[in-house]
C-alpha cells in the first residue's frame, strides 16, 4: 500500500530529476563529443575511438546508482564529459565525476531556466569493484593516449630539426661566389649606395640607384678572401657603402634564399647575410664577412659615385 501513490501519481519532481540524472539513464542517451579529463589534463575523443563504447557499456554495466548524500573519501577520479548538440535548444551536456571509491557527481549544465533551478550537481553511490575497473580502465586510455602523444612530439621534433638544419646548412654554404653567379645573371641591376665625406660636409643617398653596368661589373670582377674580423679605423673621415639584395632558388631545396650585400669602405669589407625560413616557417640567418682587394674597391666607388652625380646631375660637394 505504501507504493501505491508513486503508481498513481508517479514520481515527485525532485525524485524524477535524481532518476533523470542518473549515470545510468544519461548514458542511454547519444552523443557526438567526449572528453576525459584526468590529472588536469583533457582527452578530447573521437566518437569513433574505442573508449567511447568501453567506457557506456561499463557504466550501464556497473549495477545501481543509488542517490548519495555521502562524499568520496578518495583522491583517485576522472571527469567524462558527453554532449550533442539539439535543434531549438543549442546543446545538451552531462559532466561526470567518477571516484575510485564508488561514488559519482553528475553535473547540472544549465542551460535553461528551468534547468538553473535544479543544484549544481547529484551524488550517487554504485558498486566500488565496478568503479576501480571504470577508473583502471582511464588510466590505462590516459597512459597510452600521453605515451602516443610524446612520440608524435619527439617525432614532430625530429622534424622540425632536421628542417632547420637543412635551412642552416644551406645559407651557411652559400658564398659570394654564388651572389656573382646570380649577378651575372642580371639584366638591370639596382644598388643602395650611401657615401658621406665629413671633411667636406656632404653625402649621398639613393636606395634605387640603377647601375649603368660599371658597378657590377667592379664587384663581380673583385678579389674576395673569407675573413673572421674587421680591422676597425677611428677618425673615419670617408664612408661609403654599396648594398645589393636579391633571391635565389636552389634546386634541391623548396624555400627561396634571400641575400644582402653590403661592401663597405673605411674600414673595407664585405658582408654577405642570408636568410630562409625552413618548411616549418621559422626563419634562420647567417652572417659572412670578405676583404675585397683595394684596387676594384676604389674603382668599385668610383663608378658608383659617377652613377649617382649622373643621376642626381650634382658634383662633388653639393649635398
Amino acid at each position: 500500500m505504501t507504493l501505491l501513490p508513486i503508481s498513481v501519481f508517479g514520481l515527485t519532481g525532485c525524485d524524477k530529476n535524481v532518476r533523470d540524472h542518473n549515470p545510468h539513464n544519461v548514458m542511454n542517451g547519444r552523443y557526438h563529443e567526449f572528453t576525459l579529463t584526468m590529472n588536469n589534463k583533457e582527452y578530447y575523443i573521437s566518437s569513433s575511438d574505442e573508449i567511447v563504447d568501453s567506457l557506456k557499456n561499463k557504466i550501464l554495466d556497473a549495477g545501481t546508482f543509488k542517490s548519495t548524500s555521502s562524499t568520496s573519501n578518495s583522491y583517485k577520479s576522472f571527469t567524462y564529459q558527453v554532449e550533442r548538440s539539439v535543434m531549438m535548444w543549442g546543446r545538451v551536456r552531462y559532466k561526470m565525476e567518477f571516484f575510485y571509491d564508488g561514488y559519482v557527481n553528475v553535473y547540472v549544465d544549465k542551460y535553461n531556466d528551468e534547468r538553473k533551478k535544479l543544484p549544481d550537481y547529484y551524488s550517487y553511490q554504485f558498486d566500488k569493484e565496478k568503479a576501480e575497473d571504470l577508473y583502471n580502465t582511464v588510466v590505462n586510455y590516459a597512459d597510452e593516449r600521453d605515451r602516443i602523444l610524446e612520440e608524435e612530439l619527439e617525432a614532430r621534433k625530429a622534424m622540425r630539426a632536421a628542417a632547420s638544419k637543412e635551412a642552416e646548412d644551406k645559407i651557411a654554404a652559400f658564398t659570394i661566389n654564388d651572389v656573382i653567379n646570380d649577378l651575372k645573371k642580371k639584366e638591370q641591376l639596382t644598388v643602395s649606395f650611401y657615401y658621406l665625406n665629413s671633411a667636406e660636409d656632404y653625402s649621398y643617398f639613393d636606395n634605387e640607384l640603377e647601375d649603368d653596368g660599371s658597378i657590377v661589373n667592379e664587384i663581380i670582377n673583385a678579389t674576395y678572401n673569407k675573413i673572421d674580423t674587421i680591422d676597425r679605423q677611428i677618425n673615419v673621415i670617408r664612408t661609403c657603402i654599396i648594398g645589393v639584395e636579391g633571391s635565389v632558388t636552389l634546386d634541391d631545396f623548396k624555400q627561396p634564399l634571400t641575400y644582402s650585400l653590403n661592401i663597405v669602405g673605411q674600414p673595407s669589407y664585405v658582408e654577405l647575410s642570408t636568410s630562409t625560413n625552413d618548411s616549418y616557417g621559422a626563419a634562420h640567418n647567417y652572417r659572412t664577412k670578405y676583404s675585397i682587394d683595394s684596387e676594384s674597391l676604389t674603382s668599385l666607388f668610383d663608378n658608383a659615385i659617377n652613377v649617382y652625380e649622373q643621376k642626381h646631375n650634382k658634383t662633388n660637394g653639393e649635398a
